[in-house]
């Protein structure tokens, strides 16, 4: 995992997530642009300022809470206004990885990328959704599983709040409890191991949209809090047990001692050395 930063922006890519690169610009007033394209789609928020975006022939103004939605080799320009500042999260995803979860959830194009006719959205929901997803890819506590399911999930529904034909569905449309059970088994036992969404899905024989969306409706949480509280759980008892810290933080799947500590004080509003004391005798 890699974060280039500069005085005002940084650029974020991990090899674990190959398909998608996120731009962030905290001040991009000297950050002009001529006309160009990029072979990815490309969405993004602004999130402060102005700026004035070229795409299709149409010229839109664009300020906090918009949201631009580019196709892959879409010309366009972005530009902040002059005498405004401008920030905004940019974020550069595959189409080949994109189509496979159009396919999943039935909105390619008979087996090709499906073109988005929207060019500028300013739902506040998208807002809050991309803008969660970017915090989400840069987040060092995240690994991958929530990464990826953080990204599945904010593009199933990018192509429910944009699609216009109505055709798109959930799978059966139902959460199939017992199914959503087993995936939770699998999680509870394998919890403090490299889990990714693949292997989850495979479990069922389901598609990673599909489940992500499910076992949410099943259990009230994603797949990735729920392996989280797993761990926070199996430290838990560990610690009543006495084992050292650094050793729980470990074996439970944890990147090390202080990112354990960040997530336990989180679910359990305390430190794990305050909780450890507490079971002394």
């Amino acid at each position: 995992m890699g974060k280039a930063k500069s005085d005002n922006q940084c650029f974020w890519r991990d090899a674990g997530l190959p398909f998608v690169e996120l731009r962030r610009v905290d001040d991009g007033r000297g950050v002009c642009y001529e006309r160009h394209s990029h072979d990815t789609f490309s969405i993004g928020i602004v999130k402060g300022g102005r700026s004035t975006y070229w795409n299709r022939g149409k010229t839109h103004e664009t300020g906090k809470g918009s949201v631009v939605v580019l196709n892959p080799e879409d010309v366009h320009g972005c530009n902040p206004v002059p005498g405004g500042g401008w920030c905004y999260d940019m974020l550069f995803v595959d189409p080949a990885w994109l189509l496979d979860l159009q396919v999943e959830i039935d909105a390619d194009a008979a087996g090709r990328f499906a073109m988005f006719s929207d060019t500028i959205s300013h739902s506040p929901l998208l807002y809050s959704g991309l803008q969660s997803l970017a915090d989400t890819l840069i987040d060092p506590d995240c690994d991958q599983l929530a990464k990826e399911s953080t990204m599945v999930s904010f593009f199933a529904d990018l192509h429910v709040a944009l699609d216009r034909r109505g055709i798109l569905h959930n799978g059966s449309g139902v959460a199939d409890k017992s199914k959503m059970n087993r995936v939770a088994d699998y999680i509870r036992t394998y919890c403090a191991e490299d889990v990714n969404l693949d292997d989850l899905a495979g479990v069922i024989g389901v598609s990673r949209s599909y489940l992500v969306r499910a076992f949410k409706k099943a259990h009230g949480m994603t797949p990735y809090a729920y392996l989280i509280n797993c761990r926070v759980q199996k430290a838990r008892h560990a610690l009543k047990r006495g084992e050292r810290i650094v050793d729980v933080a470990l074996d439970c799947g944890f990147a090390d001692q202080a990112h354990f500590q960040r997530v336990f004080k989180r679910l359990m509003a305390t430190t794990p050395r305050h909780y450890a004391m507490a079971h002394v005798a």
